[in-house]
C-alpha cells in the first residue's frame, strides 16, 4: 500500500503523513509539495494507491479533471511488480489511483464552486458530539467526529481507507468508501447536506465483510416534452452489476426498491419516452448487484419530472443496410403526433411543416392496415423513422423504393417482432418511399414519425 500526501506546505504534509501511518502502519507514505494535478501524474507514474489532499478545497471541476484522470488510470507495466490491492489494478492492465480530499471550498462559508458527491472521497470534521462542524454541503461524503480540523480528518480517512484495502485485497478504493458510508452515523436514515452520511466509525468500517452499493454519480437529465435523456456515471464498486433507472409515483424512501424499472444495464445514457398518464413522476438512479440488492436511494439520486402530454412513444430502431435490417441509434426527435384508431385502412403523410397527418385512405385491401409515408427527399445525413404500437400478432412487410434512382421497390420483412412492440424503419437512400403493409393487427394504437441524423 502506497499513499501520497499532496500538500502546499511541508510541515503540514508531515503532520498528515503521521496521521495516515497511525491508521495504516504497513503503508508507505510519501509527501510532495505541488498541485493536485502534478500529484496525480506522479502517483500514476509511480503506481501509488491513494492520494490524500487536505488543502485548497474540492470542486466539480477537480472531480472531473484530477479525479477522473486518477481513476481512468494508466496502462500497468508488470515489470514493476504485481498489484496487491483492487484499489489500483482494476480491469485489464490499468493502474488507478483513488483520491481523498478535504471538502474545503464546498463549505457553508466558501460555496462559490461547490462539488457533488463524485469520484473523489470528500471529508470534513466534527464537533465531538456527532455533528459536522467544518465544511458541508452537496459534496460532503462523511466526517470524522474525532478530529476538529478538516485537514486531520482527511488524512485520518485516507489511512482508514488504506487499512480497509489491506484487509480486503480484492476490493477497490470505492468499495472502501462504501464500507465507511454504510457504517457512518446517518447511513440508515440517509445522506444529509450538513453531515453527509454522518460521523465515520473507523473500527466498524474496517470490520465490514458484506458491502452495500454506491449509486451512480453525476446524474442528470434533459427533457423535451415526453422525451427525457438521462445521463450518469456507473458505480465503481466491484460488486455492482448494473445501473437501474427506476420510476416511482411518489418520492421514494431511502430503502425503497423499484417496482417499475425503465432501464437496466451498463450504458451511461438512456432515452426515456413517457407514455403513461400525465403528472409528476420520480426517477431514481440506482445500482443493483448480481443478487438483486439495490443501493440506497438518496435525495441526490432522485429527479422529479412533470409530464403534461403523452404523445411520444418508445422504440426499437432499425434501418436498411445492404438489404438487411440493422440497429440505428442516436436519434434526434423532430416532431411526433399520436393517433388513435381501430382497424380502418390508414394512410399517413408528412406535410410541409413536418407534421404527421391522417389522410383518407384507399379501400381496405384484404382487411390489411396499410400505412404509407409521403415521398420525402432528404440528403445523405437524414433518415425517416416510423414506429407503430399495435395489438394482435401482426406481420409487417416494408416496401422501399426510390424514384430518384429509378429503383424498383424491394420488400423487407422485420424479424423478431413481438406483440405490442415498437419498431422503427428507415430507408437508406435519398428520396426513398417507404410503405408499410401490416397483416393481422387488431389495432394500430399510435404512430411516430421523425427525421433524424445518422450516426
Amino acid at each position: 500500500m502506497k499513499i501520497l500526501v499532496s500538500d502546499v506546505e511541508q510541515s503540514h504534509a508531515n503532520s498528515m503523513k503521521a496521521i495516515i501511518e497511525a491508521e495504516c502502519p504497513t503503508a508507505t507514505v510519501t509527501t510532495r509539495i505541488e498541485s493536485l494535478s502534478a500529484s496525480v501524474t506522479w502517483a500514476l507514474a509511480n503506481y501509488y494507491d491513494i492520494i490524500s489532499r487536505s488543502t485548497t478545497g474540492l470542486s466539480d471541476s477537480r472531480n472531473q479533471n484530477e479525479g477522473d484522470t486518477a481513476w481512468e488510470g494508466v496502462e500497468y507495466d508488470s515489470k514493476y511488480g504485481s498489484a496487491t490491492y483492487g484499489t489500483s489494478l482494476y480491469g485489464s492492465g490499468t493502474w488507478r489511483v483513488g483520491i481523498v480530499h478535504g471538502l474545503g471550498s464546498n463549505s457553508h462559508v466558501l460555496d462559490t464552486d461547490p462539488s457533488q458527491l463524485d469520484v473523489i472521497s470528500s471529508v470534513s470534521a466534527g464537533d465531538g458530539s456527532g455533528n459536522c462542524d467544518a465544511s458541508y454541503g452537496a459534496g460532503l461524503e462523511y466526517f470524522d467526529d474525532d478530529e476538529t480540523t478538516q485537514s486531520n480528518a482527511t488524512a485520518r480517512v485516507a489511512g482508514v481507507i488504506a487499512q480497509i484495502l489491506v484487509n480486503n485485497p480484492t476490493w477497490n478504493f470505492h468499495d472502501a468508501r462504501q464500507a465507511i458510508r454504510q457504517t457512518a452515523s446517518f447511513y440508515a436514515t440517509g445522506w444529509v447536506a450538513d453531515g453527509g452520511y454522518g460521523a465515520i466509525d473507523k473500527d466498524a468500517a474496517k470490520a465490514v465483510t458484506s458491502l452495500g452499493l454506491m449509486s451512480p454519480t453525476r446524474p442528470s437529465y434533459t427533457q423535451d416534452g415526453t422525451e427525457v435523456i438521462f445521463s450518469w456515471v456507473n458505480s465503481w464498486n466491484t460488486n455492482a452489476s448494473e445501473t437501474v433507472l427506476a420510476r416511482f409515483d411518489s418520492s421514494p424512501g431511502v430503502d425503497d426498491e423499484p417496482t417499475i424499472i425503465e432501464y437496466s444495464g451498463n450504458n451511461n445514457q438512456d432515452i426515456y419516452i413517457h407514455t403513461s398518464e400525465t403528472g409528476t413522476f420520480y426517477f431514481a438512479f440506482m445500482t443493483v448487484d448480481e443478487d438483486g440488492n439495490y443501493s440506497h436511494i438518496e435525495s441526490f439520486d432522485i429527479e422529479a419530472i412533470t409530464f403534461t402530454t403523452t404523445e411520444m412513444v418508445d422504440s426499437f430502431v432499425y434501418h436498411i443496410n445492404n438489404g438487411r435490417w440493422s440497429k440505428f441509434a442516436n436519434m434526434d426527435v423532430i416532431r411526433a403526433r399520436q393517433l388513435q384508431h381501430t382497424t380502418d385502412n390508414v394512410v399517413l403523410i408528412m406535410d410541409s411543416s413536418r407534421t404527421i397527418m391522417k389522410y383518407p385512405g384507399s379501400s381496405n385491401i384484404d382487411d390489411d392496415l396499410r400505412i404509407k409515408t409521403k415521398k420525402y427527399y432528404i440528403d445523405n445525413s437524414k433518415m425517416r423513422k416510423v414506429l407503430l404500437n399495435f395489438t394482435g400478432s401482426p406481420s409487417i412487410t416494408v416496401r422501399v423504393w426510390n424514384d430518384k434512382f429509378d429503383s424498383e421497390y424491394e420488400d423487407y420483412a422485420i424479424s423478431s417482432l413481438t406483440d405490442s412492440q415498437w419498431k422503427a424503419i428507415a430507408g437508406g437512400y435519398i428520396g426513398d418511399y417507404v410503405e408499410f403493409i401490416i397483416d393481422d393487427a387488431t389495432t394500430i394504437e399510435s404512430l411516430f414519425f421523425e427525421i433524424s441524423r445518422r450516426e
